[in-house]
């Protein structure tokens, strides 16, 4: 019981995550060139649980917003309208499997942004979003796409923090 409780505090306090292995140096994700993973986070042929980010920048949301609006032939309003949706930060989609429902609901993750010298730029705890059961993984799968209000650069370290598992996972983006 007492190492619980000091595993418990140390976790919380010092927001460190047991038992995670960080790679010696970090790997590029193979489909998205511009994400590195830090954490070892699967899926394995033991455990299909994983957590992953893709990244869509600014420019590139812009790119395809004038291209939908040379083929959709938007006037120059609705153009306008779109242009002000637009986030900052670009866009970031968290994939997600678990072997439960509830640990793969969106509202048991946040997601933390910090530039190169650690300074906070966002952080956001997600809404809540029903996972769905994947007959090929034996497990749930969930998806959420998160706006980012704000510029950020090459290096900035992604956190995505699963509360129930007390993990934190890290990444990094490579713009």
């Amino acid at each position: 019981m007492k190492y619980l409780l000091i595993t418990l505090f140390l976790s919380v306090v010092f927001n460190i995550s047991f038992g995670q292995k960080l790679y010696k140096k970090p790997k590029q994700d193979p489909e998205d060139p511009r994400v590195y993973d830090i954490t070892k986070n699967g899926p394995s042929a033991l455990n299909p649980e994983y957590t992953k980010i893709r990244y869509v920048s600014y420019d590139r949301i812009l790119k395809e917003l004038y291209r939908k609006k040379d083929a959709e032939l938007w006037s120059a309003d609705k153009f306008d309208s779109e242009m002000k949706l637009l986030p900052a930060g670009g866009k970031l989609t968290l994939l997600i499997n678990r072997s439960t429902m509830e640990e793969a609901n969106t509202n048991s993750f946040s997601v933390l942004l910090r530039d190169v010298d650690g300074n906070e730029l966002f952080q956001k705890k997600l809404d809540h979003g029903i996972a769905q059961f994947s007959s090929g993984t034996e497990g749930w799968w969930n998806i959420a796409v998160i706006s980012i209000p704000v510029e950020i650069q090459s290096g900035t370290r992604v956190f995505v923090i699963d509360h129930p598992n007390n993990k934190r996972f890290r990444y990094f983006l490579s713009l």
